[in-house]
């Protein structure tokens, strides 16, 4: 695996979110770009520095076990493609 020096991101303005919205509307692929993102992230704490950008919230008061509402949604269930994996 290659090092990484940084990232960027950039916020996206929206008028609401999946809960206004609900989970339906998403494709399959993008439940399951989450659940990547997610679970990737998990294993990386001790060999990443995360550095975040807004002090006020962005951090929990304590750590517990990972919720992932994602999980929950039926589309999550369905079997990852190939090209996923």
């Amino acid at each position: 695996m290659s090092a990484k020096i940084a990232s960027l991101q950039q916020f996206i303005p929206h008028d609401f979110d999946a809960s206004d919205n609900g989970t339906s509307s998403f494709l399959v692929t993008a439940v399951h770009s989450i659940g990547i993102l997610d679970l990737d992230g998990i294993g990386r704490f001790g060999q990443v520095e995360l550095i975040p950008i807004d002090h006020g919230l962005c951090l929990p008061e304590s750590l517990e076990d990972p919720y992932f509402e994602w999980i929950q949604w039926r589309k999550a269930s369905i079997p990852f493609s190939d090209d996923e994996l």
